[in-house]
């Protein structure tokens, strides 16, 4: 960018000057400047776009690796809710026995006569 500035002042002042071999010199030197900025711009541009694929690449995988993890998580809390269920289906059910126990045991010391129930 300098050096094409630099090229468009000198061009400027042979034309001032009236001198056309350094102003035909200076604008084929911004041509070939120009051609080598382009080359260099096009070139960034597909590195740009390069980087733009593996980014979007990395980033669906994650997406990826993410919905899965959540899956699993969910996969784990329904797990969890099973079991916290079925553990309140057996403690209910314990202490339904236990009551039937105690009732029985009421029920056999009241026929006997004897108090051996709990107070």
């Amino acid at each position: 960018e300098e050096e094409m500035s630099m090229l468009r002042t000198e061009a400027a002042q042979a034309a001032e000057a009236g001198n056309k071999e350094v102003l035909i010199n200076r604008f084929s030197q911004l041509g070939i400047c120009s051609e080598a900025a382009d080359r260099a711009a096009f070139a960034t541009s597909q590195m740009l776009c390069g980087q733009v694929v593996a980014l979007r690449r990395a980033l669906d995988e994650a997406v990826q690796r993410g919905r899965e993890a959540i899956m699993q998580v969910d996969a784990t809390h329904q797990h969890v809710l099973t079991m916290q269920t079925m553990t309140e289906t057996e403690l209910r059910e314990q202490i339904s026995h236990t009551r039937q126990a105690r009732d029985l045991e009421e029920s056999v010391a009241a026929a006997t006569g004897g108090g051996g129930g709990p107070p």
